[in-house]
């Protein structure tokens, strides 16, 4: 009898060690924006086939903009699916942008047996002026006939620093965009993302100057510059308003409906973007009305963009009320 018990629990045993393997599941910083004073820590979440699995050596070698954690778990003899939070300090780390790389061993192992990476920025605590970190178009391949958002992202040293104004000038394939911000006296960072709409654009390729300004006195904080090319649509002049989409209600608050029945294509695929361009829903679909419910968004601007099997896109502007304010 006990021969037996000790043969299932060994055959339990090798079967999950078969079924499951060790894994990474997910890696983190803290903190989320670290800057060149704070002390850097990596939070690794992992899974093993059995218990124990804790740390039981690990280094972390840091050179130029690479980080290499190599960390060696312990392989416990307990059939038990065993999950690790683990946190390991990396220190401080000079302004820049880094890619780590997260190695995990098993005892005696020469290899890892899962990797996993992360990509993360260091801020410099010592910026005096507000600066442009990132500038990006919001539509993927956009067309002329792409409503154009240009998304920026900016970091200024003091607090507040909301947009109150935004212009633009097109001359030919060159943008000038003009951001103008308020520069706050609250000695405590603050982060700006902003999307602003270009309109329609003619095809072509362009060249975007980007200029961040101050409110008040107009001064220039910083300059960045971005390219990018609209394309044409071929046909355009029958891509008339019979083949739009059409979104209603708009403004709406519980749902927004797509009527489909007058576009081209028999399957689309459709994405729903915050004002701040990150993606909250995406499904390909073949109904004819497409019904998605908004009741659980803030209040704000949002896009639907509608891609084709062509890849043919169109992006469309909803506004998104708050029901229970009213």
């Amino acid at each position: 009898m006990r021969k037996r018990i000790f043969i299932l629990t060994l055959f339990t045993f090798l079967f999950s060690q078969f079924v499951f393997s060790q894994t990474i599941d997910d890696l983190s910083i803290n903190p989320v924006s670290p800057g060149d004073s704070d002390t850097v820590q990596i939070i690794a979440t992992t899974t093993f086939p059995s218990s124990t699995c804790e740390i039981i050596d690990s280094s972390i070698t840091v050179q130029n903009d690479s980080v290499i954690i190599d960390v060696e778990h312990n392989a416990g003899m307990m059939p038990t699916i065993c999950n690790r939070t683990d946190t390991l300090t990396i220190g401080t780390l000079s302004p820049g942008s880094y890619n780590l790389s997260y190695n995990l061993y098993m005892p005696g192992a020469s290899s890892p047996a899962d990797t996993g990476s992360l990509s993360f920025s260091v801020q410099n605590n010592n910026q005096e002026y507000p600066a442009i970190d990132s500038l990006k178009i919001l539509e993927d391949n956009p067309t002329n006939q792409d409503s154009i958002h240009l998304i920026s992202s900016a970091t200024f040293p003091n607090s507040d620093c909301n947009m109150t104004d935004f212009s633009s000038n097109i001359n030919n394939d060159s943008i000038s965009a003009f951001a103008y911000h308020t520069a706050g006296a609250l000695p405590a960072f603050c982060n700006t993302v902003d999307t602003i709409n270009l309109g329609v654009l003619k095809a072509g390729s362009y060249h975007l100057f980007y200029h961040l300004l101050d409110s008040a006195t107009k001064d220039t904080f910083d300059i960045d510059t971005l390219n990018f090319t609209i394309q044409n649509i071929s046909g355009v002049d029958n891509y008339s308003k019979s083949t739009q989409v059409k979104i209603y209600p708009n403004p709406a608050n519980e749902t927004i409906t797509l009527n489909l029945k007058k576009l081209p294509s028999k399957e689309y695929t459709i994405a729903l973007y915050s004002g701040t361009g990150k993606k909250i829903r995406n499904f390909t679909t073949h109904k004819n009305i497409v019904a998605i419910n908004t009741s659980n968004l803030r209040e704000g601007i949002y896009l639907v963009r509608l891609t084709d099997r062509n890849g043919n896109q169109q992006t469309h502007k909803v506004i998104i009320t708050d029901s229970h304010n009213q």
